[in-house]
């Protein structure tokens, strides 16, 4: 199975993908090191950076990490996720 992640597809909406096309393939949930290995195969280069920077243990740990890295990164060009809508992925300036 070769896949890769996609320009600007964030973190978690990869391993998701990732996981669906597994499941799809081959019938069951993939073994969490096989995972692990599609996932990092797969990854864009910005992701393997973090990746080095970051040294997650595991897939795991990774997804945790990396949407900190993310909201960071939102936060560095003064964007910031909106806690006041039902919406997870709207987003507002800083300044309002």
């Amino acid at each position: 199975m070769d896949v890769r992640q996609e320009e600007g597809e964030p973190f978690l909406t990869w391993v998701n993908r990732v996981t669906r096309a597994y499941i799809e393939m081959m019938g069951q949930m993939p073994p969490r090191g096989v995972l692990d290995n599609l996932v990092f195969n797969g990854l864009t280069y910005q992701y393997r950076v973090q990746w080095g920077q970051f040294s997650p243990d595991n897939l795991l740990d990774a997804m945790v990490l990396f949407p900190e890295v993310g909201r960071g990164e939102m936060a560095d060009i003064g964007l910031t996720e909106s806690r006041r809508g039902s919406n997870p992925r709207a987003i507002r300036t800083s300044s309002g």
